[in-house]
């Protein structure tokens, strides 16, 4: 029970402080009447007076008291020199505002300053009464209206772009007070407007510093994009686009938090890049000038592979001493010409930087009025590459079955066939011309070391030395997809000795081939 009696005792304390200083003077004035001694004046809240706020006898027509915000009712009568009182006016109302309130921060002439994201200001106030909502308004220096908006407590935070501004409060008594009803509709006053001041301040360019204009670099090799840049930026978005292409590709790296970035580029061709520097991730940033540099396919990453279809239309010049037939003798000194096509395979893998292992078949078909030849060429190569800017070198050696078969058109004739192996020596040099467009060209040297064939059990002393080479361009006309052209040769001379039954006799031969178009499609990786 004395604990009740004390809660009771502190919120009627709490209740009467709180009236206290929410209470404001008001003053009523009327018009004297002529013959009166005095006046009564009875203030309520509702207008029936029925629960009179004050009644009070007043020797003047004014009266001026201390009440609470909130809505009321007054009513005034004479009082005559027998001291009887007249009849009560008419009501009128009256509505006592609660005082305004009292603003704290930003303080009058407060400035700030922001570099890209305009700064959260944290607005607050004093409490000037018990209500719970408020409104507030900031104008900037046009006048115009920035925010008008109602908050549910003494604080608002709220971001503004450069300007200057000012700001005031007031109270909306929406929030019931026990012992004050009617004062939720009785706004405050607004508080005195306090100013303050925002400035943007200028965020420096960006320097680009890697990969310098014109640059030429590897694909697939990590590329060091750097910059220098402003000491109140700490964001970067690097944007790569490709150029001199119908559809570019655009590659962009966001919200990078430092001064460089390492990305690889698959791509070979002509790059422009630049970066944007910001304040916050989400503000727009400030951006560089632009960079051109250039990708090159790299002929030295280790893990690529190729892959190549090709063919080609030659011609072939025979000249002989004998037949280069074992079975049927022809006139010594025979010269001709034959024409044809080939169609080869090739596939490498290198498995490290500068060693890879690769495969090759090729199938020719060359023909003339009187006689059809059959080659057939299988090589297994390892080789040995080594590169530098737009250039690249790579050394083979391997070990190659060459398969030759010969048929005269003629049904009686019977086929001669020659089958050869040896080593493989070869050589290729590429150079870049543009990042799409490189010249390529190749040497080879083959020794067949053995000789046999399937019509003659034993051959006499034989010997061959086949030589090529070619010279050509290439195309990187879509991704990792080339296509090539090239001018081929090829030189084999040989000598074939006598079976060891007669009467067959020594043959030494010569062929020239011309391959004036030989095309190919890649996909290198």
């Amino acid at each position: 029970m004395k604990r009740n009696l004390i809660f009771l005792l502190c919120a009627l304390v709490s209740s009467l402080i709180s009236a206290l200083a929410c209470a404001r003077e008001v003053s009523f004035s009327w018009e004297p009447m002529e013959g009166a001694t005095g006046y009564e004046i009875q203030v309520s809240k509702s207008e029936d007076f029925k629960v009179p706020y004050l009644t009070q006898k007043l020797e003047q027509p004014t009266f001026t008291s201390s009440m609470e915000p909130g809505k009321y009712f007054y009513r005034v009568r004479v009082i005559d020199q027998e001291q009887h009182p007249g009849k009560w006016s008419d009501a009128a109302p009256v509505k006592v505002a609660s005082p305004a309130p009292e603003l704290q921060k930003p303080v009058s002439g407060y400035e700030t300053s922001y570099y890209e994201h305009p700064p959260e200001i944290d607005f607050g106030w004093k409490i000037a009464d018990l209500t719970a909502l408020y409104e507030i308004e900031i104008v900037d220096g046009a006048g115009q209206e920035v925010l008008h908006t109602t908050v549910d407590s003494n604080q608002l935070k709220h971001s503004l772009p450069e300007g200057d501004y000012q700001w005031q409060v007031r109270s909306l008594g929406k929030s019931p007070i026990p012992g004050r009803e009617g004062s939720e509709d009785i706004p405050s006053d607004y508080s005195k407007p306090w100013h303050f001041k925002i400035t943007k301040n200028k965020i420096d360019k960006p320097e680009l510093i890697t990969p310098t204009a014109g640059a030429k670099l590897f694909n697939r090799t990590p590329i060091n994009f750097s910059w220098s840049q402003d000491a109140h930026t700490h964001f970067t978005d690097v944007n790569v686009e490709e150029l001199d292409v119908d559809k570019a590709s655009r590659l962009k790296f966001d919200n990078i938090s430092g001064k460089d970035v390492k990305k690889s580029i698959e791509k070979p061709g002509h790059y422009r890049w630049s970066v944007t520097t910001k304040e916050e991730a989400t503000s727009p940033g400030v951006t560089s000038e632009t960079r051109d540099f250039y990708v090159l396919e790299d002929p030295l990453f280790a893990g690529n592979y190729e892959l190549e279809l090709n063919m080609s239309y030659g011609s072939d010049l025979y000249q002989t001493n004998s037949s280069l037939q074992t079975l049927t003798p022809t006139q010594i000194g025979q010269q001709s010409t034959a024409s044809g096509m080939h169609y080869g395979l090739s596939l490498g893998y290198y498995v490290f930087r500068s060693l890879g292992f690769f495969v090759a078949a090729r199938e020719s078909s060359y023909s003339t009025e009187n006689l059809t030849s059959q080659q057939t060429e299988l090589d297994g190569q390892m080789r040995l590459r080594f590169g530098a800017n737009g250039f690249f070198q790579e050394f083979w050696f391997g070990y190659r079955q060459m398969d030759i078969l010969e048929a005269e058109n003629n049904p009686t004739s019977k086929a001669m066939d020659l089958s050869t192996t040896g080593p493989l020596f070869g050589t290729r040099i590429g150079v870049d011309v543009t990042s799409r467009w490189k010249i390529v060209a190749t040497g080879y040297y083959y020794k067949p070391l053995t000789f046999s064939s399937a019509q003659v059990s034993t051959l006499g002393p034989t010997n061959a030395d086949v030589m090529g080479g070619s010279l050509g361009l290439k195309w990187n006309f879509s991704g990792h997809w080339w296509a090539g052209y090239k001018y081929a040769i090829e030189r084999i001379t040989g000598q074939m000795g006598a079976p060891l039954t007669p009467p067959y006799v020594n043959s030494s031969w010569g062929m020239s081939r011309v391959e004036p178009i030989y095309l190919s499609i890649s996909f290198e990786h």
